[in-house]
């Protein structure tokens, strides 16, 4: 009986602390939700079109944010309550979490307000742009609202500050904290906990991908997804992110980067275009294949590990002397879809703003009226992805949440067997109607190598074994394109992100050896066969791919056709230690971003020019994005 009574006080005690706690975190959601809501009103004409249920959505989609958003704000709050129990005098904490709140209040209420205003005249979630206007110049800042709207602008948000703030403070019950002696450390202890907890929703859950602005977008109509974005969290996620992209790899004045780099892009139609298609508007498939490398090929003198994609390539088209863009896939993609380099110090899939202007794969072949469906066993929001592939076009995303939850046996999401059966069952019951463009990504090749499969020869290796995995479930799947009506209107690219985990590399700034890959074309609409031995890299895809189907590509600056040998091939790497130039005599130039220098050992005067005017260009059009 003492025990239960003992448990009965502490309850006791801990019930306001509880309450404390609890009302401030549920509020600051609270308030978050509510300001959604009154942003879809207020815009009312821009959700007219909506359901109901595509309204609600945005609400439900946003959760996550607003929870992250609220686990910051709450968390001084919290470890306040972990003091309080050592503090005799309660009124101290009372005034500190009181006076908290009269500074962060009208904080989040002049950011929703602010938000709320500025979407309709830059369409976009608010970022740290008006910041920096104001602090620019505030008279110039505020110059495009009237007296009239200012002042009324000021009386709200003090209005509502001061309402929300006395509404929060009722709800924390502060007048319910006493002092307490006797229970004093469980008191600490619980609420320790529970402030700890916060990072959970401030992270994002459990899962590898921790959360972000991706988090939130849920459907390809971007105002839904605008909706649903915190704009606390999508101010605090630009400010920790934001960069001087301008000022940074400055290797020349401006006017000779223009000119040096003018040389080397690929602006008119090549004639070797024609060489490559025997139907004018197939059906084109890119498959992004994770960390395979050239080491992997025993046609490229790698070991016999990916030997389905060995005799793709041997019966199709194979660039001998093909590069990876960069190091992680997020680069990858946009290097692939987009033609757009890899930096070495940032990813611009992290950047929802800058993606929606960026060239596409998947928005010029919809203009020459073709369907998209992108295919990826994880979760769309790592990485932003999800936003990133609603801003260049796609229309139609599969992803682990498609499938159900028994086939996501692998830490990243669903095994690239089951991925590759859905979009082959995809593929062979479309109609046929319109021509598509359909993109691949695997996973199951990446750590920790998790896969329903145990081979003979490397089952001991996980690493050899998981590719193994992934290029046996590769050559099914072009087995039954193959054995399908649609092999005949299909031209497949196949193409690694980056260079994996194996083998090891052991010096870092081994380019070739870091970034080697093949690039394979193949399927029944390709009219060119054989082995390419120019130096080619991921950016040119695109390039390639439009040329070949007559599109426009002017668009896409930094690749060129893989197939013309009137022009300078070379291929551009990048990792954050380093930029490199590989042409037909090999790595002609290294830039150390570490140290900033040009150090490679083949470097010339000429080849470093050529590199610096390629970075200072990507930076600049990095900037202007």
């Amino acid at each position: 009986m003492s025990n239960m009574s003992s448990i009965h006080r502490t309850y006791e005690a801990v019930k306001p602390y509880l309450r404390q706690f609890f009302a401030l975190y549920l509020g600051w959601i609270a308030l978050f939700v509510v300001a959604k809501i009154a942003f879809m009103l207020f815009y009312h004409e821009l959700y007219a079109g909506c359901t109901l249920g595509e309204l609600f959505g945005a609400l439900i989609h946003g959760l996550r944010l607003d929870m992250a958003t609220a686990g910051y704000l709450s968390a001084i709050p919290a470890l306040l309550l972990v003091a309080q129990p050592w503090i005799r005098s309660v009124r101290v904490i009372r005034i500190c979490v009181k006076a908290y709140l009269a500074v962060m209040v009208p904080i989040v209420v002049l950011i929703l307000l602010a938000d709320m205003v500025l979407y309709g005249y830059w369409d976009f979630k608010l970022d740290v742009t008006p910041v920096y206007y104001f602090l620019s110049s505030p008279k110039s800042a505020m110059a495009s609202g009237s007296i009239w709207m200012v002042a009324g602008g000021l009386l709200l948000w003090v209005a509502l500050s001061y309402g929300i703030w006395r509404l929060l403070v009722k709800s924390l019950g502060l007048r319910h904290l006493k002092p307490t002696v006797e229970h004093r450390g469980r008191l600490s202890t619980i609420m320790l906990l529970l402030a700890a907890l916060l990072f959970i929703p401030i992270r994002g859950g459990f899962g590898v991908a921790t959360i972000n602005l991706s988090s939130a977008f849920f459907s390809s109509n971007m105002r839904l997804n605008h909706a649903a974005v915190n704009p606390a969290f999508s101010l605090l996620s630009s400010a920790t992110h934001q960069q001087h992209f301008e000022q940074m790899f400055r290797f020349m004045p401006a006017e000779d980067a223009s000119v040096i780099f003018a040389r080397t892009a690929d602006k008119t139609r090549s004639q070797a275009a024609d060489s490559l298609l025997n139907t004018p508007r197939p059906d084109v498939y890119i498959i992004i294949l994770e960390s395979f490398s050239s080491h992997l090929m025993p046609s490229q003198g790698g070991l016999p590990v990916a030997t389905s994609l060995d005799s793709i390539a041997s019966e199709g088209l194979l660039f001998t002397n093909a590069y990876a863009s960069s190091f992680r896939t997020d680069r990858a993609i946009t290097a692939i879809l987009n033609g757009f380099p890899a930096q070495p110090n940032t990813s611009l899939m992290k950047y929802p703003e800058k993606t929606r202007h960026i060239p596409s794969l998947a928005s010029s072949l919809a203009e020459a009226g073709y369907t998209n469906h992108y295919y990826y066993g994880g979760d769309a929001s790592f990485a932003n992805k999800k936003s990133y592939l609603l801003n260049t076009g796609y229309t139609a995303i599969t992803t682990q949440d498609d499938f159900p939850t028994s086939y996501r046996s692998a830490k990243w999401g669903v095994t690239d067997d089951k991925l590759f059966e859905r979009a082959l069952s995809d593929i062979i019951s479309d109609d046929g109607s319109c021509p598509t463009f359909t993109v691949i990504q695997t996973l199951s090749s990446h750590e920790p190598f998790d896969v329903p499969y145990n081979d003979p020869v490397y089952g001991d290796v996980p690493e050899l074994n998981a590719f193994r995995f992934t290029d046996k479930t590769l050559g099914a799947f072009i087995n039954g394109l193959h054995d399908s009506d649609r092999w005949g209107d299909a031209l497949i690219v196949i193409v690694p992100d980056h260079y994996g985990c194996y083998p090891p590399i052991e010096d870092p700034m081994d380019v070739k050896m870091r970034h080697h890959i093949p690039i394979v074309f193949t399927g029944g609409a390709l009219n060119r066969f054989g082995r390419i031995d120019t130096p080619v890299s991921q950016v040119d895809i695109a390039t390639t791919l439009l040329d070949a189907l007559g599109l426009d590509k002017s668009r896409y600056d930094f690749g060129r056709n893989m197939l013309d040998d009137e022009i300078a091939h070379f291929a551009y790497c990048s990792t954050p230690s380093y930029v490199a130039l590989v042409d037909t005599a090999g790595v002609s130039s290294i830039y150390n971003v570490e140290f900033g220098r040009f150090d490679g050992s083949d470097g010339t005067a000429q080849t470093d020019s050529i590199l610096g005017a390629y970075v200072q260009t990507l930076y600049d059009r990095l900037s202007e994005l």
